[in-house]
């Protein structure tokens, strides 16, 4: 909507006029270099084959093991360190220099983050030189951006056209612009699907950006081929972390913070992926003869929110390289409040258990009731426990006192003197006997 992305400190300048977004592409086009593409490309079929047994056996092309973006197995053909997110140390992640700002991961000098983030447009979707059907376009704009508008310049052979405004025609504004996530920093985004109608043919596409202070900023031209006819194998999603993706749409609800997409392409085509609501750029190869693919999402996405993924893929023809239409996945990452309340109940209870057994060890219970005397062993043994040696009761030692007394003491025996089984000697007996005899003569 109208306003939303403004980032602090917006002047709300005015919003600058159709025939402002094409005077602004038309001076780009002219003065600005045209867009080129990295100097790292994507393999090839024929580099895929090459490469495919040794990658095949040292890498997977489901797992990002480092988030850069890449699949282990795309980082594999491509040369760069599947464990380090960065492999030339410059600040920019693997994945964001392959997918989005068209530099060389194994470069060092190549890729500014500072400058993406606050200096910066990027038309990242089409790429220079791609056949399209359609106008999808998406980028990065710098993070303190209120608004950017999009127009196709016309190609001519003469490149009259691109130097008359009034022949350019301007695709559409975005307003409601997204966070994108670059490398571990946060940038602007926008996505435009224009429904403009326009015919095919060549043309240098510009994306405007209009700053907080109102002041504008353009990306480079990205020359296309729009060919309406092109017909090219669009992505089908199948399942999303083994959940199969019904044709009837609807949300699908994963409990996977990084879900993996399923899906179906042709042999040899690079897919790229954007996850939103940060929208985060991912993208493998399809090197199975099948073009099944599976690509997972490079970080944890919000479990309290929906969220979409949009798939293309990019294949080398006779023609040159094409993208197919995108395909779409609605999704939300379910929440995982109620695994915790079962791990807090089971540890209540487990508290509960351990009480109880102390409760039973330190309370004396009846020993003239059978019933108490059945129910104590019977927790005991439940829990495996030794019974402790049990106290004498108050009243059975009351009880032996007045026996005592009344045999005058004779019957106190100091019990732990006497050494178990210890006969007596002949002395001991004959005194012994003494004494009953003397005892029956009285």
């Amino acid at each position: 909507g109208e306003g939303e992305g403004e980032g602090e400190g917006a002047t709300h300048a005015a919003a600058p006029t159709t025939a402002d977004y094409k005077n602004e592409a038309t001076k780009t086009v002219v003065e600005k270099p045209a867009q080129e593409h990295s100097d790292v490309e994507i393999p090839t079929v024929t580099q895929i084959e090459e490469n495919y047994e040794d990658c095949s056996l040292t890498s997977s092309n489901t797992l990002d093991s480092d988030q850069d973006g890449l699949s282990d197995r795309t980082e594999c053909y491509l040369k760069t360190d599947q464990n380090n997110p960065d492999s030339d140390n410059d600040g920019c992640f693997d994945g964001d220099e392959i997918n989005r700002f068209y530099s060389n991961p194994l470069t060092s000098n190549d890729c500014n983050i500072q400058e993406v983030i606050e200096d910066k447009v990027i038309i990242v979707d089409p790429k220079p030189n791609w056949i399209v059907r359609s106008f999808d376009i998406s980028g990065t704009i710098p993070l303190l951006s209120q608004r950017v508008g999009i127009t196709a310049v016309p190609v001519s052979d003469d490149n009259s056209d691109s130097t008359d405004s009034a022949k350019s025609i301007f695709l559409g504004e975005v307003t409601d612009l997204k966070e994108v996530g670059v490398g571990q920093s946060v940038s602007s985004g926008f996505r435009l699907v224009s429904s403009v109608l326009v015919k095919d043919g060549a043309y240098d596409l510009v994306a405007t950006a209009v700053l907080n202070d109102g002041s504008t900023l353009s990306s480079s031209p990205v020359r296309v081929t729009l060919d309406s006819e092109f017909q090219v194998a669009t992505p089908i999603p199948q399942s999303l972390d083994g959940i199969a993706i019904l044709d009837t749409g609807g949300v699908t609800e994963v409990k996977n913070g990084r879900p993996v997409l399923t899906g179906k392409s042709v042999y040899g085509a690079h897919i790229f992926a954007t996850w939103e609501s940060l929208v985060l750029a991912s993208s493998i190869i399809a090197d199975s003869n099948a073009g099944v693919f599976d690509i997972q999402s490079p970080r944890e996405l919000d479990k309290d929110q929906s969220h979409t993924v949009s798939l293309y893929a990019v294949s080398q023809q006779e023609a040159g390289t094409v993208r197919s239409e995108t395909a779409t996945v609605e999704f939300a990452v379910a929440k995982r409040s109620l695994n915790y309340l079962y791990w807090i109940l089971g540890i209540l209870v487990m508290l509960g258990l351990a009480l109880l057994v102390a409760e039973k060890r330190t309370i004396k219970i009846d020993h003239e009731a059978p019933e108490h005397r059945a129910k104590e062993n019977e927790l005991y043994e439940a829990f495996g426990l030794e019974k402790p040696h049990e106290e004498i009761p108050e009243h059975h030692a009351e009880k032996e006192k007045e026996v005592e007394e009344a045999f005058g003491g004779g019957l106190q025996v100091d019990v732990e003197s006497q050494t178990p089984n210890e006969p007596l000697n002949d002395d001991e007996v004959r005194d012994d006997n003494a004494d009953v005899d003397k005892q029956e003569g009285m």
